[in-house]
């Protein structure tokens, strides 16, 4: 048998598992097979260096360090021009530990002068650790250097450091072990004679140990027993060899892992055996011979040759390829013209082709210019072309890469490139791509990112992150970082920037501005701590560069978001009880959406605010409920501090009155009118006492409450000269219903699609008068639910009827609405006194006012617009597929219109004709209840559809038709093209509003449909799925 030096080391901090045997050669190249004798300490290893090389061997990770480079090992810091570090990790029975050796050609340590430290030249450090390690460098490299000497003799070093451990007993040190080549004795100096050089870093004769596996799994472990059986064998005694040919079969069973029993099976067309020196003569004195009855230890075996449409598995991982060796002694193998085939525990496929491939552990590979994909096609439809690569499967069972010099390819057609990417099988560096043309935007090309494979980082469980990235070559360059996660409690943050090319830029109002900014950005983030189920604090932040930043670069959230704010609150409930207090402020002097512009232009700052509402409590046993609610607050308006112009709106949007020009400041047009600035301090409370009554079938609520508002520290004199410090409001008032069934359980009807019917008639009604101190228009609007109640006198009455049916079949049988319909009266005594107005103070009619459009609210009548109306609402589903519906709004008083009495009203249907096909249709009319013209009435039909055409194929097309404009107001279509690993949208659309038009084309990896993100809202915006502005 090879000779070979026997060491079996026992961990040293802990009682050693069963493990697999191995043959190490002593060479200075790893630590593999050794426990460093020096006890490890609680502190990390910090490195940090200009550039780094990176490379393994067997466990062992080895790094050449260059330029600046500085090792902090707790208690001593090296700093020197360059070192060569090993280090690896064993288990013990307190965990794992990190065991370095780390040599520097020339070092220093500062503590040397205070007589503690050490330096010198070719200094060998060693240690171990159960701290952390960090790695910093600038550059970074893979693979071993070339042409650097000093590396040699740092290996020369510790093949020394090593060989005197495997031999010799230590004992066992408390601190790194610092070891300094001893000093030379001095030659003495001969006039004329030449130079010798040193030979400190002459390699010594490599030795062998056998020592326990601590982290690298074996390809081929030794305590497999190895069988082989093919068409022909034939025998070499005099080389140990065992060739194979006509077929051959190679099976190692009984390995152990850390996961779990494991075996190997190979096959080849033909193949070599070859065997320790004198096994063949072994087994012919045992009266054995090699042949297919035989099986012989993993042990007695050097390597394995096999060639011709060689498989190689574990039934976890496949490589097939044209020849391969697997060398046994080095645990390494290596193939030619390699396909590597592997799937982790979610069912994820890796697909790796190479001309050429390493297998350096049980389940880990090395490849150099290769394929990686997630197809088995020889020309897959998505792949990553690397230059060099390492794919792990881990313990986990994840496929885990390391590349180099990246590039994406859709088939054979490259779209992207990356220097280097270190992730899970899992996360894809590139979630999507999209690239498109728009007006006025220009081209736009974009691509979403995650940022944890692009660094090589593995994030934490709860934690993720998205990288937006775009260009717009009429607009700038825009990027958008943004993080989710759960630790401490739920938050979100978004970080997004833009480099502005100083062009007119078009806003979702319509209008064009051009930024005096290069850089803009915003950032935004909320945080919700939820200390117990009944309590959580909320932290939000919001802040824009510039008022136009949101309207340009992120039209969805301009249109629909809730207001920016920065703000602090905790709230504490109890089964009927709400306690909340906090602050919240704008960091901005202008408002960033589109329904806060159009409604009042700014923004309530409270600093701070304390609510607390009690709901349903129990007086006088239980026949009286009744709710109450506090609020004190210190307050101020914050004014949109721009004009029309600066944002790119419409002056109309701000006054009805035709003087308002585009240049004027909103800030002072709402001064003018009575706003301010000023702080000011509000109390307010709301009771209210309810006793439900059941007479027989039918239920009476009277009710009762009282509002009270008090301010201090200024008044609303500027506001209003009618206003006072004080507002208060009584009212009270009833409510009626009661409900009537009637079954007809013999209606059976095939056309219909009914199956028994029940009527579920509701009539019911409220009358209510409310007694207000003062009007609501003396006061500036705060908050609605406390500045916006009025008092008056109501009724309303009402009927809801029901008309239900089974549906669904024998077995399945479910109630469902065939018919609704809800319809009802609301008459009032305020008519159109609180509707707004041109006063001589106000001459923009800025002043607090109500909307045109009445609504009722019977659970809080002083919430009420006022007007008198009629309504009504229904639905009819038809069958399981069709649904019509509508809905209408009647005046029944005059009120300022272009049209007639029709406050509002649409109707439309919906077909799932299948879970394949779905389209709508749908005419709605709005009353703007302006007689200027410069709101114009909308009467509009709009309508979508959805079509999967098949498993492959989605069509989505939508549209928007004006009718008094006589043209389509928006159009949208997309093609989704779906394949196994990604997904391909087209998509374009025109808006009539902003006359802009764009087109798209967007690629989404991991195979859902494209969709690019806020990044490029601005050419892909509102209704991003379908690809419209």
């Amino acid at each position: 048998m090879r000779a070979a030096l026997v060491l079996m080391l026992p961990l040293a901090f802990g009682p050693m598992a069963t493990a697999q045997q191995i043959d190490l050669v002593v060479n200075g190249e790893s630590l593999a097979g050794f426990v460093l004798p020096v006890e490890p300490v609680e502190g990390g290893l910090t490195i940090s260096a200009e550039r780094r090389w990176e490379w393994s061997s067997l466990d062992t990770k080895r790094l050449w360090l260059e330029g600046d480079v500085s090792i902090d090992l707790g208690d001593y810091v090296f700093s020197a021009p360059a070192a060569a570090v090993w280090i690896n990790r064993i288990p013990s029975s307190g965990g794992l530990i990190t065991q370095y050796a780390v040599f520097f050609p020339v070092a220093s340590e500062p503590t040397r002068y205070a007589g503690v430290g050490a330096g010198g030249k070719e200094l060998l450090v060693t240690g171990s650790t159960r701290g952390p390690v960090e790695l910093t460098t600038v550059l970074t490299d893979r693979g071993a250097p070339v042409g650097k000497p000093e590396l040699a003799k740092g290996v020369a070093r510790l093949q020394r450091h090593l060989r005197a451990i495997a031999t010799g007993a230590p004992v066992l040190e408390q601190r790194p072990d610092i070891d300094i080549t001893p000093k030379p004795p001095e030659v003495p100096i001969t006039v004329g004679a030449s130079i010798k050089a040193s030979t400190d870093s002459t390699l010594l004769p490599p030795i062998t140990i056998r020592a326990a596996d601590t982290g690298t799994l074996p390809i081929i472990a030794g305590s497999a027993m190895v069988s082989w059986f093919g068409g022909s064998i034939a025998l070499d005694a005099a080389t140990d060899a065992v060739t194979i040919t006509g077929g051959v079969q190679i099976d190692a069973t009984g390995m152990q892992t850390g996961d779990g029993p494991r075996d190997l099976q190979l096959s080849a067309e033909s193949g070599v055996v070859f065997l320790e020196p004198g096994t063949l003569a072994a087994l012919k004195a045992k009266g054995k011979d090699a042949s297919p009855a035989t099986t012989i230890s993993a042990l007695d075996i050097v390597g394995i040759y096999l060639e011709g449409d060689v498989v190689a598995t574990d039934f976890q991982y496949t490589i097939r390829c044209r020849h391969v060796y697997y060398d046994l002694v080095r645990n390494k193998a290596y193939a030619a013209d390699a396909v590597l085939r592997t799937v982790d525990r979610k069912g994820q496929l890796l697909v790796a082709r190479a001309a050429e491939m390493q297998q350096v552990a049980g389940r880990q590979w090395r490849v150099g210019e290769s394929t990686l994909s997630n197809s088995e096609f020889f020309v897959p439809h998505l792949s990553v072309g690397v230059s060099r690569a390492t794919v792990t499967q881990t313990a986990a069972g994840d496929s885990f890469v390391i590349a180099d010099d990246v590039t994406g390819r859709l088939g054979r057609v490259p779209f992207f490139w990356m220097p280097t990417v270190q992730g899970s099988l899992e996360r894809l560096p590139i979630k999507s791509v999209q690239l498109g043309y728009g007006d006025p935007e220009g081209a736009v090309v974009g691509v979403e990112l995650d940022p944890f494979v692009l660094l090589g980082l593995k994030p934490e469980p709860g934690l993720d992150a998205t990288l937006e990235a775009g260009v717009q070559s009429q607009y700038g360059i825009n990027a958008d970082l943004r993080m989710k996660g759960d630790a401490g409690g739920a938050w979100n943050a978004d970080f997004f920037g833009v480099y502005d090319f100083l062009n007119s830029e078009q806003t979702a109002n319509s209008g064009y501005v051009t930024s005096a900014n290069e850089w803009r950005g915003m950032v935004t983030a909320d945080w919700v701590l939820q200390s117990s189920p009944d309590a959580n604090t909320r932290l939000q932040l919001g802040v824009q560069s510039d008022p136009t930043l949101v309207s340009i670069f992120r039209p969805d959230d301009y249109q629909q978001r809730r207001p920016y704010e920065t703000s602090a609150w905790t709230t504490s409930s109890t089964d009927n009880s709400i306690f909340d207090f906090g602050a919240s402020i704008s960091a901005n002097d202008w408002v960033s959406t589109m329904w806060q512009l159009a409604s009042r232009p700014y923004t309530a700052e409270k600093y701070p605010e304390l609510n607390y509402r009690r709901f349903g409590d129990r007086i006088f046993g239980d026949a009286v409920t009744w709710s109450s609610e506090y609020t004190g607050s210190v307050m101020s308006l914050n004014l949109q501090d721009t004009d029309s112009l600066e944002i790119g709106a419409d002056p109309d949007a701000i006054s009805i009155n035709p003087a308002f020009a585009a240049t004027q400041n909103i800030r002072q047009a709402y001064e003018g009118a009575g706003y301010d600035s000023k702080m000011r301090g509000r109390v307010a409370t709301r009771q209210e006492f309810a006793m439900p009554l059941d007479l027989g079938d039918v239920r009476v609520t009277p009710f009762a409450s009282g509002n009270g508002i008090g301010y201090f520290f200024d008044d609303f004199k500027d506001y209003s000269a009618q206003s006072d410090s004080f507002r208060g409001l009584l009212s009270g008032g009833v409510r009626a219903s009661t409900t009537l069934t009637a079954s007809y359980d013999t209606v059976r009807s095939r056309l219909l699609d009914l199956e028994r019917l029940r009527h579920v008639i509701k009539p019911y009604g409220t009358a209510w008068y409310g007694w207000d101190s003062n009007d609501l228009t003396n006061y500036p609007i705060y908050d609605q639910e406390w500045e916006g109640w009025s008092g008056g006198a109501v009724g309303q009455a009402g009927l809801d009827q029901r008309l239900q049916t089974m549906r669904g079949g024998p077995g399945n049988w479910q109630s469902v609405d065939w018919v609704t319909v809800d319809a009802g009266v609301v008459v009032d005594d305020r008519s159109n006194d609180l509707q707004r107005t041109v006063t001589p103070g106000d001459a923009f009619g800025l002043k607090n006012f109500q909307s045109p459009l009445p609504s009722f609210y019977a659970w809080r009548p002083e919430y009420s617009q006022w007007g008198d109306h009629l309504y009504g609402n229904g639905t009819w589903a038809v069958g399981d597929a069709l649904g019509l519906y509508g809905m209408v709004t009647w005046m029944l008083e005059d009120r300022d219109s272009q049209g007639d009495d029709l406050a509002q009203g649409s109707v439309g249907f919906r077909i799932t004709q299948s879970p394949a096909v779905t389209w709508y249709t749908e005419y709605r009319y709005v009353n703007t209840f302006d007689d200027t013209g410069l709101y114009p009435d909308d009467e509009l039909l709009q309508g979508g559809l959805q079509y999967r055409v098949s498993e492959n194929y989605n069509i989505a097309l939508a549209g928007q038709y004006d009718f008094l404009a006589e043209t389509f107001r928006s159009a949208t279509g997309s093609i989704t093209r779906q394949f196994p690993d990604f997904a391909v949208t087209i998509n374009g659309g025109y808006d009539l509003i902003t006359d802009a038009y764009s087109f798209g084309v967007g690629v989404s990896l991991g195979g859902q449909s494209a969709n690019l993100g806020s990044a490029l809202n601005s050419a892909f915006g509102q209704n991003s799925s379908l690809g419209g502005r």
